[in-house]
């Protein structure tokens, strides 16, 4: 790939990555359909180059029409029709979009990237059209036959397939993914709610207890898994889970309590530690020098005894003394607040 290429497909996955992930495009299946797109002329490489770069300025209406003009020259471009549903997708316009993508992979059935496309935005529309769902099975299993590796499409079908009652096939789709996808908690719910409705109690609960101990495992994770979990009768493995989960929190919350607690009691004490040093530098220290002077002089000038100067210098040592205690003691108190805390918590 030319680095102008690169400079703009990086720039339109900077800006619309989010995006392109709920349609399924990541940095690497934009990357696949990108050679397809540059493998024509010259002419409609240039055309396309420019296109990605509106796109990227988020100029959706001059892209477009470069598009309709694109099109009218090499009408059976299935990277121009990718293209083009991006373009409608975050236009709103979700039939175009479909149509688009449909004639993405007509024209250019190995292309990978439009494929995913296609299969997410069957997805996304789901709620209001259940019917999709065969078709986006039928999109994730054409992207597999291009990619069998691809780990977006084995996910998104082992999701589909479990909503679709194929439990067995759900599985091996998970199954199928690489190792640090299938530790992930949304793969482990997955895998948990297929092993439940297909009666595999114990292995059920060996991904229940993995899905709870897992880095990335919140509630929401789970949420997917429920209505197959339920609908198997499994409440006592849900209950496991919800309370495993309570009681994790619960250590959670006592934990930052018990420190929270340690911080403002040294805190405290730096503070004590810091007033008493104040306190010594300047008041009490320098009065018992100026008492210690003052003693000094008039036991010179015959007018005190020399006790008086032995109390006086006594008096200083204490307070000496007393102040490198409080030096001391602020220096741990601060030391350990910064162990604790990992961050400077006095100015």
């Amino acid at each position: 790939m030319r680095p102008c290429a690169k400079r703009i497909l990086w720039s339109l996955l900077s800006r619309h990555g989010p995006w392109l992930v709920n349609i399924g495009i990541t940095a690497a299946a934009f990357c696949l359909l990108f050679p397809l797109l540059a493998s024509g002329a010259a002419n409609s490489q240039s055309a396309i180059l420019s296109i990605q770069a509106l796109i990227a300025r988020g100029d959706l209406v001059s892209a477009r029409s470069e598009l309709s003009k694109a099109l009218a020259g090499d009408p059976r471009n299935g990277g121009l029709y990718n293209l083009l549903g991006i373009v409608e997708i975050q236009r709103g316009k979700s039939d175009d979009a479909e149509a688009a993508f449909s004639k993405a992979v007509a024209f250019n059935p190995d292309l990978l990237g439009a494929w995913l496309n296609l299969g997410r935005l069957y997805q996304s529309r789901l709620d209001a059209n259940p019917a999709l769902l065969h078709k986006a099975i039928g999109a994730y299993r054409s992207a597999l036959k291009l990619d069998q590796h691809s780990d977006e499409a084995h996910y998104q079908l082992g999701m589909l397939l479990e909503w679709n009652g194929s439990f067995d096939e759900s599985l091996a789709n998970l199954d199928a993914l690489a190792q640090h996808e299938r530790s992930k908690a949304r793969t482990l719910a997955l895998r948990c709610a297929d092993l439940a409705a297909l009666g595999r109690d114990a292995e059920a609960r060996r991904a229940a207890r993995e899905l709870t101990a897992a880095a990335d495992f919140n509630e929401e994770v789970v949420q997917g898994a429920l209505p197959v979990l339920e609908a198997r009768k499994q409440d006592q493995l849900v209950a496991e889970q919800a309370a495993e989960l309570a009681a994790q929190e619960a250590e959670h919350h006592q934990q930052v309590n018990a420190l929270r607690a340690d911080v403002a009691r040294m805190v405290a004490d730096a503070e004590r530690a810091r007033t008493r040093l104040a306190l010594a530098v300047k008041v009490t220290l320098p009065q018992s020098r100026a008492a210690l002077a003052s003693a000094t002089a008039s036991y010179q000038s015959g007018k005190a005894e020399f006790l008086s100067v032995i109390d006086a210098q006594a008096t200083v040592f204490t307070l000496e003394s007393d102040y490198y205690r409080a030096l001391s003691d602020f220096a741990k108190n601060v030391a350990e607040l910064r162990r604790v805390a990992g961050e400077e918590v006095l100015q």
